[in-house]
C-alpha cells in the first residue's frame, strides 16, 4: 500500500510539474499563433513515456482524411451478406493491399463470409447508387476520444468536427442485423 503511495504520490508530482512547464511556455509563446501553441503544447504531452496522444476512427465514404489528420490506409466498406442470418454487424474497412496469413479458399460449413459493400441509395444521393463505399482509417493527433453524434450536424461544445454526414444501416427489413454508421456527406 505504501508503494502505491509513494508511486501516485511520484507521479502527480510529475504532472503538478508538466502543468507548470505548460504554463511557463504558454507565458513565453504569447506572440505565436494559437495553432503553434497548441501544437507545442501537444508535442510535450507524455503519457506513461508515450508522446503525441492520438484517436483513430473511420471516415466513410470518403478515401481522404480531413486536413491536417494522418491517413492510416484507405480502402473499402466491407461486411456480411445481408441475407445471412448468422451475419456480423460491424463494417469493416477493407484495405487495397490485404495480406493473407493461412486460409483455404472455399466453403467448409464454418466460415463467415466478408462482401464489399455498396451504396443503395434509390431516393437518396442515386448517382451514389451502386458503387463501392470507399472508406478511410484516420489518425487525429492530440485528441484522445472519437464519437459520432446521430441526429447533429455539429459538435457539442469543447469537441472538434472531423467529418459529417447521413446514418446509413442496412435495409430495415433484411434477415441480418446492420449498424448505424456516418457516412460522409461528400461521398464520391
Amino acid at each position: 500500500m505504501k508503494s502505491l503511495r509513494r508511486d501516485f504520490e511520484s507521479f502527480s508530482k510529475s504532472i503538478k510539474q508538466k502543468l507548470k512547464d505548460m504554463e511557463e511556455k504558454s507565458r513565453l509563446y504569447t506572440d505565436k499563433s494559437i495553432s503553434k501553441i497548441k501544437a507545442d503544447l501537444t508535442s510535450d504531452l507524455s503519457v506513461g513515456g508515450v508522446k503525441n496522444v492520438s484517436a483513430v476512427y473511420v471516415r466513410w465514404g470518403k478515401k481522404i482524411c480531413p486536413q491536417n489528420v494522418e491517413l492510416v490506409y484507405s480502402g473499402y466498406a466491407g461486411g456480411s451478406y445481408y441475407t445471412h442470418t448468422g451475419a456480423a454487424v460491424e463494417p469493416l474497412c477493407l484495405p487495397k493491399d490485404p495480406q493473407w496469413g493461412y486460409y483455404k479458399d472455399g466453403f467448409d460449413g464454418y466460415k463467415q463470409f466478408i462482401y464489399g459493400a455498396e451504396f443503395r441509395t434509390y431516393d437518396f444521393r442515386k448517382s451514389l447508387s451502386l458503387h463501392d463505399v470507399p472508406c478511410s482509417v484516420c489518425r487525429v493527433y492530440g485528441k484522445s476520444a472519437v464519437y459520432t453524434v446521430p441526429a447533429r450536424n455539429t459538435c457539442h461544445r469543447g469537441w472538434t468536427l472531423e467529418y459529417s454526414g447521413y446514418l446509413m444501416s442496412g435495409y430495415h427489413a433484411a434477415k441480418a442485423a446492420s449498424k448505424f454508421t456516418c457516412v460522409d456527406k461528400r461521398s464520391r
